[in-house]
């Protein structure tokens, strides 16, 4: 007994892949992630439309062959637009900068749809009781396109486990693990309904692809609804901002209570963030009544800049930092909480300590010269009083050289 619900259930998928593209073309469409985005997703749309008229028991044999001459558009074409999608996600410059990556991205889905439009990858299709099921040729063109489309699937899942390895950062880490959980089940489930079974003849169950590709595009709208990473907003450039400096950011609320804290602040003090939410201020600081001093001042709309203290690490690490807030007001002007920076200086206290030992060791360096060069002066004046004191001594001296000189010279005569 034929039946058309398969096609309806390709029309729905077409439906939803159609909804998925208006919303991430809203949330910023001159957002290059969000473009790409949209253009992967429209591979499914195209795909699951021609699947929606193939799986339609009551069209021909030859409508079935021209359906799939125009989907093969997007069954050809997705993977490399995946490794588009990820190149760009993961911000690999060297090779999206290079020319001939956008030779092999466009080139090659472009002959692989020729080379389906003459039948060298699907040939023909045999009548089901949902419609028509796909044959796949024996020309080389179609170990060819299985090769093409192993490595624009399995390279980009690779690089993201390669990138989810190597990221710092907890968010990102997370966007990229709901991509990777929800392309592997498609991709696997995927190519068993539309190539594998096709490949050994069993036709009984329908090619369902393009359908299981929903739980894929579903993680990435996913991931951008949740991270917020295929949309560029104010809020969302200042949470990228918060989440990649280098200082420790805190905010805390008028009663000294923690309530948010980004990655450098967990890194700095050793803490999880479940740990330092809700957590006393002041705890973190070794000074006394700190956190009140802080509180007091906000409260009178005061702050503090360069503020030189001890943070406190969960392992009773003491860090010095030079701590500066500002007040966080609402739309009445009214402080709803503190915005509080650490900046850690340990390494600007070591070369300080470096610097004052060099200091010390140059001033004693110079005190020693002083005394050598005092010493000198000394003896150079007793010299100068000596010749002074002993002027008579050096005439007699001089005069008994004269005498023996001449005495000499007279003894030599004599002896001529």
């Amino acid at each position: 007994m034929e039946v058309q619900i398969f096609s309806y259930i390709h029309l729905a998928s077409s439906i939803i892949f159609l909804f998925f593209i208006g919303f991430i073309l809203c949330r910023d469409p001159k957002n290059a992630l969000n473009r790409i985005a949209a253009l992967f997703l429209l591979c499914f749309f195209i795909w699951s439309i021609g699947m929606m008229l193939v799986n339609n028991p009551e069209i021909s044999r030859e409508n079935a062959i021209l359906a799939n001459k125009f989907y093969s558009v997007g069954w050809i074409s997705f993977a490399p637009i995946f490794s588009w999608f990820v190149l760009v996600l993961i911000n690999e410059k060297r090779v999206l900068k290079n020319k001939f990556f956008y030779l092999i991205l466009f080139g090659l889905p472009i002959l692989f749809i020729y080379q389906q439009s003459q039948n060298n990858l699907i040939n023909d299709f045999v009548r089901t009781y949902y419609g028509w099921s796909h044959v796949w040729s024996d020309s080389i063109w179609k170990y060819l396109f299985y090769a093409y489309y192993s490595i624009f699937t399995l390279l980009p899942i690779g690089l993201l486990l390669n990138f989810y390895h190597k990221s710092t950062t907890v968010e990102k880490r997370r966007q990229i693990r709901i991509i990777i959980i929800s392309s592997i089940a498609p991709l696997i489930l995927g190519s068993a309904t539309n190539v594998l079974l096709q490949e050994i003849g069993f036709h009984k169950i329908p090619s369902l692809a393009d359908v299981i590709a929903l739980t894929w595009s579903g993680g990435i709208i996913y991931a951008m609804v949740k991270y917020k990473f295929l949309s560029i907003t104010p809020a969302t450039a200042a949470e990228n901002i918060i989440s990649t400096m280098s200082d420790a950011l805190i905010l805390i609320d008028l009663q000294g209570k923690i309530m948010t804290v980004n990655q450098a602040a967990l890194k700095l003090s050793g803490y999880s963030k479940k740990e330092l939410e809700n957590m006393d201020f002041g705890k973190l600081f070794m000074e006394d009544d700190f956190k009140q001093m802080v509180t007091n001042k906000a409260i009178h709309g005061e702050t503090l800049n360069n503020y030189n203290l001890l943070l406190i690490t969960k392992e009773k690490k003491n860090i010095p930092v030079i701590f500066s807030n500002s007040l966080l007001k609402d739309k009445d002007k009214n402080i709803t909480g503190i915005v509080c920076i650490a900046k850690d200086i340990t390494k600007l206290k070591e070369t300080e300590k470096q610097l004052e030992k060099r200091a010390w060791e140059l001033e004693s360096k110079i005190k020693e010269l002083e005394k050598i060069q005092k010493l000198t002066v000394n003896r150079e004046t007793k010299m100068i009083e000596l010749k002074k004191e002993n002027k008579d001594l050096y005439k007699e001296i001089a005069n008994l050289k004269e005498e023996l000189v001449k005495r000499t010279q007279e003894k030599n005569r004599e002896n001529n």
